[in-house]
């Protein structure tokens, strides 16, 4: 009896534990096909989420097509094209800033880089067919459009310009004279320096003098009596008498072919400034795009920039340069020198740019418009 029970109790618990196993082999296998279910249901959640994640990144950073107007009855064929619009000046103006925020209508396609077609004789020489195909194909109802600032101050450009383009549409972005001689003279201090911008943080007290002085040099001369006046004849100078320059524009295009922007406008409502330039450009109309839809102002910079993703896109260190604060008296010799001039270029446009006597103070509100807008 003994031997049979003996025997008989191992092989009960042999079974008891082969049940069990089989258990928990079985559960293990019902927990992995639930995981299994689990996961792949997520998976495919996340992939409808992440479909329609990227249809809405697509929609957000689709660009709007260019239509053309229902009266359209040209070629629709693309093909290089000469220029239907040119931005023509005025340096450090705000030039780059205004064709990058042209270059946000679809109808534009711009030649980003200064052609310097027709203000440079090597260039000239190279013929209008060079010059045609350095533009991106449009169709007929797109505009083609370039930059170079040195138009609208060299003497040759508004003959060559009018024998070439007669239909030409010019644009010309003038800012106050007194800002736009210093921003020039930083620029050229940063060229001779061999840096794209530069920084006032990182220099010394002495080397910002230094650079006071340098300014002071170059833009004033003393006089006979021993009094301090600016200096007429340097270029950079002569740059900010404005009226000079339009008469001779005026001289071969007529007044509704020259479109004059005040710069400090541009910044102040940059929507309002580029509505007004689709009509003076004849860009076509509608497609849902809307000027106040594709810019937003940017809390950090304190202006306004072209939208991009969502958030403002501004230019980087090589625009809106720090600018040096010439002496209260160098200032007001500058702004008396221009007010004459100035009164003169309003007169002749009909209307008042609203440059400020302050000097820089003004720019604690308002950007420096080199600033403005998209990375070169």
């Amino acid at each position: 009896m003994l031997n049979v029970e003996g025997g008989s109790l191992p092989k009960a618990t042999s079974t008891g534990k082969s049940r069990r196993r089989c258990l928990v082999l079985f559960l293990i296998l019902v927990s992995c096909l639930v995981f299994v279910c689990l996961v792949l249901c997520n998976c495919t959640g996340n992939r409808h989420l992440t479909s329609d994640r990227r249809v809405r990144v697509k929609s957000e950073q689709s660009t709007f097509q260019c239509e053309a107007p229902r009266s359209w009855t040209g070629s629709f064929e693309k093909v290089r094209r000469l220029p239907r619009a040119i931005v023509a000046g005025i340096r450090k103006g705000g030039t780059r800033a205004l064709l990058n925020m042209i270059r946000l209508h679809p109808c534009v396609k711009a030649n980003r880089k200064e052609l310097h077609f027709f203000d440079r004789n090597a260039t000239w020489r190279q013929g209008i067919n060079w010059y045609q195909n350095q533009f991106p194909p449009t169709s007929g109802f797109e505009v083609a459009i370039e930059k170079s600032p040195a138009y609208f101050v060299t003497r040759e450009v508004p003959a060559r310009m009018k024998q070439s383009l007669p239909d030409v549409k010019i644009i010309v972005l003038l800012r106050n004279p007194v800002e736009r001689l210093i921003s020039d003279f930083m620029q050229l201090v940063s060229k001779e320096r061999s840096q794209d911008a530069l920084d006032l943080k990182t220099l010394s007290k002495k080397e910002i003098e230094d650079l006071e002085a340098a300014f002071k040099k170059r833009h004033f001369v003393t006089n006979r009596d021993g009094e301090l006046e600016v200096r007429k004849d340097y270029f950079s100078v002569r740059l900010g008498v404005y009226h000079e320059f339009l008469e001779r524009w005026w001289d071969y295009f007529p007044k509704n072919q020259v479109k004059v922007i005040c710069a400090e406008r541009f910044v102040r409502s940059p929507a309002t400034v580029m509505e007004d330039l689709s009509v003076f450009m004849g860009l076509p109309r509608g497609g849902g795009f809307r000027w106040q839809d594709q810019i937003q102002f940017s809390k950090r910079k304190g202006f306004y920039c072209p939208k991009r993703r969502h958030h403002p896109n501004c230019l980087g260190a090589s625009k809106g340069r720090q600018h040096i604060r010439p002496s209260p008296g160098l200032l007001k010799l500058l702004y008396d020198y221009y007010a004459q001039h100035n009164e003169i270029l309003f007169r002749m446009l009909e209307k008042r740019c609203y440059w400020s006597k302050r000097g820089r103070a003004y720019n604690k509100q308002m950007a420096d418009p080199e600033s403005l807008f998209l990375e070169q």
